[in-house]
């Protein structure tokens, strides 16, 4: 029969197989959403992603997440290892065990009966593969190799994601707004921001809106102004250049005096 110590250290090896096959999994996971953070980032920035558009890649991540984590994470621990696996991976490990352990625990599945075999012969063995076992860590059979890798690559993800925040904190938080409430009307964060009111109103035929554009952030020379009547087709207003600029005020005061421009329906 396997001795207490041997069973200890058996039932020591597959537990710390199992973590190590878990949090390699995680690091994939946490890595492949890292990264897939960053290009939605920089495509929302780049093509303004629809509202729709932002909810399905919520939804496509959430679904990503959940499957992966099943997958790579609670499987590996629920998965069961047999004490033949684990004794091949230290026969692997230590060969002076010299397929000792193999045996001893394929005797032990067989409650010692096994033709050809004595008892007495059995509990030698077992006894001998106990005293060799004495000092020898099992948990060391199994190589990190994986979970360090999957870690390395999360990290850089990670660093990337530092860099990011450090160099546009706005946009991360307008683009994380914008990915956490799809219908919020959040805008894409740009170095000139604009904010036009009213941004529908109702008018009666032959009269005039008088709409508000604001900036913030850096000053342009132009900008161009899409609207439209109902549902007809949409048009737009190129504001003339101007050569005027303003020192950038303190962040308090960084929201400038509003220009103004008036469009009619006539």
């Amino acid at each position: 029969m396997v001795e207490l110590a041997l069973r200890t250290k058996l039932t020591r090896a597959r537990r710390y197989w199992a973590v190590l096959d878990a949090l390699e999994g995680a690091g994939w996971i946490l890595l492949a959403l890292g990264v897939a953070g960053l290009l939605c980032f920089h495509a929302d920035r780049a093509f303004v992603l629809s509202p729709v558009t932002r909810m399905g890649v919520r939804w496509a991540a959430l679904a990503c997440f959940f499957l992966g984590a099943a997958w790579l994470v609670v499987w590996p621990l629920l998965r069961k290892r047999s004490d033949e696996l684990i004794a091949i991976h230290v026969e692997r490990r230590y060969p002076e065990f010299g397929e000792r352990l193999l045996s001893t625990v394929e005797f032990e599945q067989a409650d010692g009966v096994v033709p050809g075999t004595s008892p007495s012969m059995v509990r030698a063995l077992a006894d001998e593969t106990a005293a060799m076992a004495e000092g020898v860590r099992f948990e060391s059979a199994f190589s990190p190799r994986g979970m360090m890798r999957s870690g390395i690559l999360m990290a850089a993800v990670l660093a990337a994601w530092v860099v990011q925040l450090a160099v546009a904190p706005q946009a991360v938080a307008a683009w994380w707004q914008r990915m956490a409430d799809p219908n919020a009307g959040v805008s894409v964060f740009r170095d000139t921001r604009v904010q036009v009111a009213p941004l529908s109103k109702r008018l009666l035929r032959g009269g005039s809106l008088d709409v508000s554009i604001a900036t913030q952030g850096r000053p342009v020379d132009s900008a161009t102004l899409h609207f439209r009547f109902g549902d007809g087709a949409c048009r737009r207003f190129v504001s003339p250049t101007r050569a005027r600029r303003r020192r950038a005020a303190p962040a308090r005061r960084a929201v400038g005096r509003p220009d103004s421009t008036t469009a009619s329906t006539r």
